[in-house]
């Protein structure tokens, strides 16, 4: 299965050494083919520091993290009926349309309803990975819908 961290917590994705919470997300990426999904463009890209856009290159030259295209993301936010979402990022709802994933890991109610909804997301549902407790949810699965990008 893939994951999207969102803006709000890519911060502690991303320190070193992972705190409690993300050490297991790291260990998933690192061990079990998990993967990370990003936007290098959009209001993803506009939401995460250049050191965090860098960080996350390495992690997709490592094999950990893909990049999905522009394109695709664009596609899939103008099939997205926006007056149905609660929160405003309906960038992340066409990045796990567009990517496959179904697993996210956010600090942000709004969103996290959004991606439960299976009216919104569905085939299958999004789950939401909020920290340790959660690491079941990291399976050595690849994205549902995977799409090479």
């Amino acid at each position: 299965m893939c994951i999207i961290i969102d803006a709000n917590r890519l911060g502690a994705f991303l320190e070193k050494p992972p705190g409690d919470d993300m050490a297991p997300v790291h260990k998933w990426l690192r061990e079990q083919g998990g993967q990370l999904v990003y936007a290098s463009s959009g209001k993803f890209a506009d939401e995460i520091t250049p050191k965090a856009r860098h960080r996350l290159a390495e992690y997709k030259i490592a094999g950990a993290a893909r990049l999905v295209k522009a394109e695709d993301i664009t596609a899939e936010l103008q099939k997205i009926d926006k007056k149905r979402l609660r929160s405003n990022d309906a960038h992340i709802i066409a990045l796990a349309l567009a990517s496959g994933a179904r697993l996210l890991c956010s600090d942000d109610g709004k969103l996290r309803d959004d991606f439960r909804d299976g009216s919104i997301l569905k085939d299958p549902r999004g789950r939401i990975y909020s920290g340790a407790r959660n690491k079941n949810l990291l399976t050595p699965e690849t994205c549902r819908n995977d799409k090479k990008t």
